[in-house]
């Protein structure tokens, strides 16, 4: 018995050796094929940059369309040098595929900046050739990406812009190409009227939203039918555009659609600018009666209304003395000056306070916000006096102004400025 009790133990010992001697197997086997799969990336990395440095040829051809399409080239292209970077950039531009222009813009992603010039200057090459497929490269988000593919459209002139509005059915282009096409200006409005006609809702949109960007007058027509046959609730688009062309046609249109209260207030928000932008007495008016609403938010846009039409705003109608110094806050002009130091002499504090907030930045007022500090209690008109001496502050002859102060409460102010521009608020 005591001879077969060791017998078995010995099995047992047997048995875990064996087990331990296939663990150390496999392990050198994993350890192996790791070797063997390192050498040979290795192998076809260095392969890889051959065909992309090299010669030009059917196999280098090959190569970079077949790029377009492996999930590793960028990291492929980043593990270059810079010399071999802008090496396979040069020869990119060597052929003729719509794939390429995939693949120079998935190398623009490199953080590279000589590379990404010199690919920029392929992606130019390739827009010749393939603008259709340059365009439609639009889709990517990054902003490299972005600026490679816009200055390649850019390099063909209008030639591009037919086929950037194309892009217009994708989704993932459609932004892009919007701000594309308001970028290239009055070119781009006869390509993308015709988008109006489209079948697509989302390329109608689209195509309003380019066309007011554009202020196009031509399109202020259609987009008016679209406004009118459109549901109550999908007007916002088009309402939005045809405030931006503000056509003086549509006045009536805007002046409507601002006094309906049954729409949403940033509808009747964008009447409001509209209406500015026409900048004619009777929508001017219309404007100064809104500043008295008793909805805020329309309030607000009745006065950027009122700032977008500048001088016109003054001259055409008027309104409280609060309100007409934050219309004269929104643009500069000698009127605007003249008004609002008038106003820095009033005597109600809602008024000196926005007076004095739109003269920030003003030299022109300097005296008149001086005249205004000497005149107030420090002790009493303290946050006033704090907005004056900031006021004064922000220009050259508002600080001299302030050199000149002598009251010692109002010098504590001053200096109290002084340090806060030196160390900052606290």
């Amino acid at each position: 018995m005591r001879w077969r009790r060791g017998s078995s133990e010995d099995k047992r010992k047997n048995k875990g050796g064996n087990h331990s001697g296939g663990s150390w197997t496999t392990l050198l086997l994993l350890i192996l094929v790791s070797l063997l799969l390192a050498a040979y990336n290795a192998y076809a990395t260095a392969r890889d940059v051959r065909l992309a440095v090299g010669p030009e040829g059917e196999a280098q051809r090959r190569f970079f369309i077949e790029a377009a399409d492996r999930p590793d080239i960028l990291t492929l292209f980043k593990g270059m040098t810079l010399e071999e970077k802008l090496a396979t950039a040069r020869n990119i531009a060597r052929y003729d595929h719509p794939k390429l222009a995939k693949l120079v813009a998935i190398l623009l992603q490199d953080f590279d900046a000589p590379a990404r010039r010199e690919l920029t200057e392929t992606f130019k090459v390739v827009a010749q050739r393939q603008p259709k497929a340059v365009a439609e490269e639009l889709k990517n988000a990054s902003s490299f990406q972005y600026l490679g593919v816009t200055a390649a459209l850019r390099s063909i002139g209008d030639r591009a812009i037919p086929f950037v509005v194309e892009t217009l059915s994708n989704g993932d282009c459609r932004p892009r190409a919007i701000e594309y096409l308001t970028n290239s200006g009055p070119a781009a409005i006869p390509f993308v009227l015709r988008s109006l006609r489209s079948d697509s809702k989302d390329v109608r949109l689209a195509a309003v939203e380019t066309l007011g960007k554009l202020r196009a007058r031509v399109a202020a027509e259609p987009i008016r039918r679209l406004f009118l046959s459109a549901e109550r609730a999908d007007r916002m688009p088009y309402l939005t555009a045809l405030a931006t062309i503000a056509a003086p046609q549509d006045e009536a249109l805007l002046r409507e659609a601002l006094d309906d209260t049954g729409y949403p207030t940033p509808l009747r928000a964008q009447a409001a600018l509209g209406l500015g932008r026409i900048a004619s007495p009777t929508s001017i008016r219309t404007l100064w009666d809104r500043t008295r609403d008793r909805d805020p938010d329309l309030v607000e846009a009745a006065v950027a209304g009122l700032r977008l039409a500048e001088d016109r705003a003054l001259l055409y109608g008027s309104g409280s003395t609060r309100v007409t110094a934050e219309v004269c806050a929104g643009f500069e002009s000698p009127l605007s000056d003249r008004t609002l130091s008038s106003l820095l002499r009033a005597s109600d504090r809602p008024t000196l306070e926005a007076a004095t907030e739109a003269a920030r930045g003003r030299p022109q007022l300097a005296a008149s916000l001086k005249s205004l500090l000497l005149r107030l209690d420090p002790l009493r008109d303290g946050d006033l006096v704090e907005l004056a001496v900031d006021a004064l502050y922000s220009t050259a002859p508002g600080r001299e102004a302030l050199a000149g102060v002598s009251d010692p409460v109002l010098r504590a102010f001053v200096e109290r400025r002084k340090l806060i521009e030196t160390f900052g608020s606290t």
